[in-house]
């Protein structure tokens, strides 16, 4: 008993629904489009860096108190937030994930000078 086209599209139901699965954001998760927008209604500054194919969103702005504070978001969820004085300033890019471990690379050739 061959396969037939019926039940070959039946298997690839689970899947694409795996993959879905896998790839799908938090269900907590909000469009960059909102992060944006919200930061604009609050006045604030907003910035976003894609890194090793996560999105890194950064929204700085005046609460309600006066204070300057800076919402965090990785892939939409809120990672936190902070109000410190460096807040005020804030950076052209949100803060990056820790580095790997990278492969040493040799110290450059200096300058050799012809006489």
């Amino acid at each position: 008993m061959g396969l037939n086209i019926r039940s070959t599209q039946l298997l690839g139901v689970p899947v694409l629904f795996a993959a879905l699965l896998v790839s799908a954001p938090p269900a907590d998760a909000l469009p960059e489009s909102t992060i944006k927008r919200e930061c604009q209604e609050a006045n604030g500054s907003y910035h976003t860096a894609v890194i090793d194919g996560h999105r890194y969103s950064r929204c700085c702005y005046k609460d309600i108190d006066g204070e300057h504070d800076c919402d965090n978001y990785k892939d939409g969820e809120h990672t936190g937030s902070d109000s410190d004085i460096a807040a005020q300033q804030p950076s052209a890019e949100p803060t990056p994930p820790p580095l790997r471990p990278s492969i040493p690379v040799a110290p450059l050739p200096t300058a050799v000078n012809p006489r």
